[in-house]
């Protein structure tokens, strides 16, 4: 980060740019090293929440709905340029006087914490675990994950699940509104996300580590190049060496996601094989050629860190991820647009103040009985 640059922001926000600095600010942000950097500045000055006083000598201003508009244009797939944000900065500044121009659109990037709504909570730590034996255990909801290695199966803290030689492979698996994570016997560590299953053997053999997954999983593989990590899907196979990436392989899907952060990663389905790149991103179908496009691998992984993170998508591929990590069944009775957003939003909080937070993209009402959403005009 440009430290003179950062300064003078500071120095913007606070109404103390003279005409010529500010003419150098905007300048700077229209390069391609400035667009990153007032992303980054402009994000992190939304974490200060408003203020009354922020807001108070201007009727009838939402400072809410304006930073989602802006956030839209800065961060959508479909967002203008920066010059054109820059612009609809100096006519806010005329507008309101100059006293607050980027403070009136402070505030937390999801909504000010209010009561927590009565209804459907969030998803949690919630998962079973099957043994080849076929014995079953329900999981703690107050553990975050479980641990396999020479002395068997235990939970992170070393509370014994099940004793070496129990078993000769297990399946995790979460439900609707649940995730877990695992370490495998090699210390490659697994964050399972909702829905999900992975299997894998209570002890990997000398020539290859292999794993099957249904659903989403997030991978920090341990490093050997001499012990290939493979990872079996429907629709083809992983192979990687130590590399963290995501894979989203959900059976209503027509394929398979596979996204790499770190390291390199091949796809193989029964048409071809490709090589992975960090920021790259592969769509896999059996006996169809391999799609690979660049993205932003963190993107991919917003889940594991607590966020959702749309980038890209209409309101009803968002209500897919949302009925399943709410556990609810969404039934769209609305005509929804197809345009996409970008939206980033914490999955801890209730799926009343996510959907009343989806409301300031698209007009939609919604209803709420047992466990059934229902998305109406």
């Amino acid at each position: 980060m440009n430290a003179e640059i950062e300064q003078l922001y500071q120095r913007f926000l606070q109404g103390k740019c003279s005409r010529e600095e500010a003419e150098l600010l905007l300048s700077y942000f229209e390069t391609s090293e400035g667009d990153t950097e007032i992303q980054e500045l402009i994000s992190a000055h939304f974490d200060q929440p408003v203020t009354a006083a922020d807001t108070a000598s201007v009727p009838g201003f939402d400072a809410q709905k304006l930073h989602r508009r802006l956030l839209q244009q800065i961060r959508g797939r479909r967002m203008v340029r920066f010059r054109r944000v820059a612009v609809a900065a100096a006519v806010l500044l005329v507008m309101l006087s100059g006293l607050f121009l980027m403070r009136a659109y402070q505030r937390q990037k999801d909504p000010a914490p209010v009561a927590q709504q009565a209804g459907i909570a969030p998803g949690g730590n919630k998962a079973t675990l099957v043994l080849s034996t076929g014995k079953s255990l329900a999981l703690s909801e107050k553990k975050t994950g479980i641990r396999v290695d020479t002395g068997g199966v235990h939970y992170e803290d070393g509370q014994a699940l099940a004793s070496k030689g129990s078993a000769a492979f297990a399946t995790l698996q979460t439900p609707r509104g649940g995730q877990y994570r695992v370490v495998l016997p090699d210390g490659t560590k697994v964050w399972l996300n909702a829905e999900s299953a992975l299997t894998y053997p209570m002890q990997f053999d000398e020539k290859e580590r292999h794993v099957e997954l249904k659903g989403e999983a997030y991978f920090e593989v341990a490093k050997n190049a001499a012990w290939p990590f493979v990872v079996k899907l429907q629709t083809g196979d992983v192979t990687v060496k130590g590399t963290r990436f995501n894979v989203q392989a959900y059976a209503p899907d027509p394929g398979a996601k596979i996204t790499l952060a770190e390291g390199a990663v091949e796809v193989a389905n029964t048409a071809e094989k490709r090589l992975l790149r960090p920021n790259q991103e592969a769509s896999l179908q059996q006996g169809a050629t391999i799609k690979v496009r660049a993205v932003n691998a963190e993107q991919a992984l917003a889940w594991v860190d607590g966020y959702f993170l749309f980038d890209n998508m209409n309101l009803r591929q968002m209500l897919q991820h949302i009925g399943r990590w709410y556990d609810v069944d969404v039934r769209i009775q609305a005509h929804l647009s197809d345009q996409a957003f970008w939206v980033r939003y914490t999955r801890s909080k209730g799926l009343q103040e996510l959907l009343d937070y989806l409301k300031e993209f698209e007009h939609f009402n919604y209803s709420i009985k047992g466990r059934t959403l229902l998305i109406t005009d």
